[in-house]
Formats: structure tokens, C-alpha cells, sequence
């Protein structure tokens, strides 16, 4: 990533933390982030080199309920350098099933809110559904 400002001008931060517990046949996982992006500070690949988040707050849980299959929460807030751009936030659930080695399955479900806004674009909240099936060869 670069900034389209001065070299120097732009910036982003972090902070987060994990957590892990091993019980055995299951595992329990916890991450939260915070990260911060300064407003020139833009990515390759935005043309406008512009940033409209500031922050944005995360959290995951993952359950390994057996050795084929896991679960996930997850849900961001993001805020806006821009007055006209309100906060959003996203909230996801979705599972992963191993059916064979090769063969997975995945399920879930997001809801995003992207707040009242009068921006063309900005008003496509809702829910989406995601069904996936992969495949990955064997490699023995």
C-alpha cells in the first residue's frame, strides 16, 4: 500500500489480540482488532487515492467442534473520515465441513448495514448467503 499524499503523509496502525484454548477434541478461538488508517493512506489499487475508513473494530470466534468440522463469528465497525459516510458494521456466521480430504462444504450467512447514507452505492444493506464447495487435491 502507499499514500497518494507527500512521501510519509499517510499511515495505518493496529492493535489486536488472540486467544487460543486446546480442550482436547475442540478448539476455541478469540481474536479483536482495532486498526487505524490515516486518510492518505490508499492502496494500489484505489484510484481516487483517497481512504474514507478511520477505524475500524473487529472481532472472531472460531469452534473446531470435531477434527471435519468448524464454526465462525464474526462482526466489524467501521468508521468514516468523511462526515457524509456513516458508520457500518457487517455481522457473519458460517460453517466448514470436511466431507472427504479433498472435499469441503461451506454455509453461511452475513448481514451488512451500511447506516443512512445519501451516497450512491452506500444503500446496499441487507443479508447474503454464501454456499461453497471446494476442491483441493491430494498431494500423497
Amino acid at each position: 500500500a502507499v499514500s497518494n499524499g507527500e512521501s510519509g503523509s499517510g499511515y495505518a496502525g493496529a492493535v489486536a489480540f488472540d486467544h487460543f484454548v486446546d480442550l482436547g477434541d475442540t478448539v476455541d478461538t478469540w481474536t479483536v482488532a482495532a486498526d487505524y488508517t490515516s486518510e492518505d493512506y490508499a492502496t494500489l489499487s484505489n484510484p481516487l487515492g483517497e481512504n474514507s475508513t478511520s477505524w475500524a473494530f473487529s472481532g472472531a470466534y472460531t469452534r473446531r467442534f470435531s477434527v471435519n468440522w468448524q464454526g465462525n463469528l464474526t462482526g466489524t465497525y467501521r468508521l468514516s473520515h468523511r462526515p457524509d459516510i456513516p458508520a457500518a458494521y457487517s455481522i457473519n456466521a458460517f460453517t466448514t465441513y470436511r466431507i472427504t480430504p479433498q472435499w469441503t462444504a461451506q454455509f453461511g450467512v452475513q448481514y451488512v448495514d451500511f447506516g443512512d447514507s445519501n451516497l450512491p452505492g452506500l444503500r446496499q444493506d441487507g443479508v447474503g448467503l454464501l454456499f461453497g464447495l471446494t476442491w483441493q487435491p491430494g498431494f500423497d
